[in-house]
């Protein structure tokens, strides 16, 4: 039993592992407006992108 609950949340874990990095360009508007909104959500900027993000649709399956 014990195995298969690891193997299990083992799954669920690396899907939900942050490994990935993104770099982006912005101006210096669009930062104060990312640290403003993050601030005022009492959020991390990195949170509040991740949080955009989320509401995003499902990505399509391309017939895998």
């Amino acid at each position: 039993m014990f195995l298969l609950y690891y193997t299990v949340c083992n799954d669920i874990c690396q899907d939900r592992m942050k490994n990935k990095k993104l770099e982006i360009r912005i101006t210096n508007y669009q930062m104060t407006q990312l640290e403003q909104e993050a601030a005022r959500r009492g959020m991390s900027k990195s949170e509040l992108i991740r949080n955009l993000i989320a509401k995003f649709p499902e990505p399509k399956n391309d017939g895998a």
